[in-house]
């Protein structure tokens, strides 16, 4: 299973963070967290970034290059706060919704006023010759 949009993969936020949560285990070796929890997290960025950017949903292809970073940016958000949790990790949990109103929401309404002001060329059909 993957995340709801497909914006970022397990992968791309194993790349960011830089840790293997399939290496993540208990006293009896088995998983913390498995991959349908992880894409949960994901899915829940991906949420939250399609509605605060107005737009239905995103994916992997139709998505700019802000919204793939809010995502994995959010993302490390909900897992480290997981982490932090379970005390596999040292740090103080961030609140998401404050970091994406805050530092997230302005460069997406940014960008997506600079986007909409471009039309994009689909082809020829574009122009009236």
């Amino acid at each position: 299973m993957a995340s709801k949009y497909g914006i970022i993969t397990i992968a791309d936020l194993e790349g960011i963070t830089g840790t293997d949560y399939s290496t993540l285990v208990d006293e009896d070796d088995a998983r913390l967290y498995n991959d349908t929890v992880i894409e949960a997290q994901i899915t829940a960025s991906e949420e939250l970034v399609s509605a605060i950017a107005r737009k239905e949903t995103y994916d992997s292809v139709n998505a700019s290059d802000i919204i793939i970073w809010s995502v994995k940016t959010l993302s490390k958000i909900y897992m480290d706060n997981m982490l932090i949790a379970d005390g596999i990790i040292q740090g103080e949990r961030i609140d998401p919704i404050f970091y994406y109103i805050s530092i997230i929401k302005p460069m997406i309404e940014s960008n997506e006023t600079s986007k909409n002001n471009i039309k994009s060329y689909k082809g020829i059909d574009d122009y009236n010759f």
